[in-house]
């Protein structure tokens, strides 16, 4: 899911009436220093990376003065934090904190609806704290035609323990907060640190902005905002995904794409159907294999799209073979994909006498789809008299058979 960084969750938060440190993003040493000078007294320096335990990782620095927000710029800037490239840093006041307090908004499965989860235990700490006190995270279920009121919200966090002048202060930050969430469609919106100040304001001084991948057409305000590492991935995306990405969103007709790469693969998989990728990659690893890709595609007239990201499968120079197909496809006719795989084969060059290409398919058109590979000199296509453990037996061995220097055929080739 596409993550908003922080600075931008901030001013969001900010406009929706949600009070925030002052601050300002840089992209060097020199103008570190300079928001430091212009914000006075001791300030934060925060890699802007979309990934949590920022402070853990060593990725958050205090400075007294902006020579030390310009120094901590120097050893922040360049680093990789959880795998992502630090670009950007958040320079922003350092407040005076009383108590921390953990506030999240998310969408509930059970409930099917809006969850607010809310402690007075918040900070760096709050997993490891909730591990020990888990009845110290109070829950709200939000019925998402009435919404969240102060009247509501003042209540349930007086449950919490949350008192006196900062309980209302609290409540309007909560219903606040509920209403971007509601407004932006997002996936996920975290507050940790809602700190209270010793002046009892209520401050969110760190936030976490998830946003839902099929609602951005609906705001392109926000989209804006994404940087290209924030896919919402657990690293940025590698060129490949990123070409991906490209023709998913240009390529008609408009259904989705889903592709990662799979750092030291060499079989790439290309399973239509969630539940039997998953079951394909359990099994490949089972088996001793070493996949390159996972991906998905969902139904509808997908020739063209399909035919371009089987192009960009077959040039990724760690690739050694490729077993696509499904279980049973039952919204897509199956010779749409086999034709578009035969004519990416054709453009791309590829000799399948010494790159094993396995097509295991089942479903309407696949009488139609044996004809197409029949076409396509040594595409070995299956039906469902295999299963997917032995497709992917046999791809195994072939990938093993070719590396050896000998004939995938000599490892179980179809005929």
């Amino acid at each position: 899911m596409p993550r908003v960084f922080e600075d931008r969750a901030k001013a969001l938060l900010r406009d929706a009436g949600v009070a925030v440190p002052r601050g300002r993003s840089v992209s060097t040493p020199e103008e570190a220093a300079e928001a430091a000078r212009a914000i006075g007294g001791p300030v934060m320096v925060k890699a802007l990376v979309p990934a949590g335990k920022r402070g853990k990782a060593g990725a958050i620095l205090a400075a007294e003065t902006p020579g030390e927000a310009e120094d901590a710029a120097r050893k922040l800037l360049g680093r990789t934090v959880h795998h992502f490239p630090v670009k950007r840093l958040l320079v922003e006041e350092r407040v005076s904190i009383t108590q921390e307090w953990y506030l999240s908004i998310a969408f509930d499965s059970a409930s099917r609806g809006p969850l607010v989860m809310f402690s007075t235990e918040g900070g760096v700490e709050v997993e490891a704290l909730l591990e020990e006190n888990p009845d110290a995270l109070k829950r709200l279920e939000v019925d998402i035609l009435e919404g969240l009121s102060e009247e509501r919200c003042i209540p349930f966090l007086r449950a919490t323990g949350v008192q006196g002048e900062a309980l209302y202060r609290a409540a309007m930050a909560l219903e606040a907060c509920y209403a971007l969430f509601r407004r932006t469609e997002a996936r996920l919106l975290e507050v940790n640190p809602l700190v209270l100040t010793d002046t009892t304001e209520v401050i969110a001084a760190a936030c976490v902005l998830d946003l839902d991948a099929d609602a951005l057409f609906r705001h392109p305000e926000l989209e804006e905002l994404l940087d290209e590492d924030s896919g919402g991935g657990w690293r940025p995306p590698t060129p490949a995904e990123a070409r991906v990405a490209e023709i998913d969103a240009s390529v008609p007709p408009y259904n989705t794409a889903r592709f990662t790469e799979i750092e030291g693969g060499e079989i790439a998989l290309m399973w239509s159907g969630g539940g039997g990728g998953l079951y394909l990659l359990d099994t490949m690893a089972r088996l001793g294999g070493a996949p390159a890709t996972a991906f998905d595609i969902t139904p509808g007239p997908l020739e063209e799209k399909y035919f371009e990201i089987t192009k960009e499968i077959l040039r990724m120079p760690n690739v050694r073979g490729v077993l696509a197909g499904s279980n049973i496809t039952s919204f897509s006719r199956v010779q749409l994909k086999v034709r578009a795989i035969a004519r990416a084969v054709e453009e791309t060059g590829v000799d399948l006498a010494e790159f094993p290409f396995i097509v295991r398919f089942a479903g309407a058109g696949g009488e139609e789809a044996r004809e197409i590979a029949a076409g396509c000199p040594d595409l070995q296509y299956l039906g469902d008299e295999v299963t997917l453990e032995e497709a992917a037996e046999r791809i195994i061995a072939q990938v093993e058979a070719v590396k050896r220097g000998e004939s995938w055929m000599s490892a179980g080739g179809v005929q």
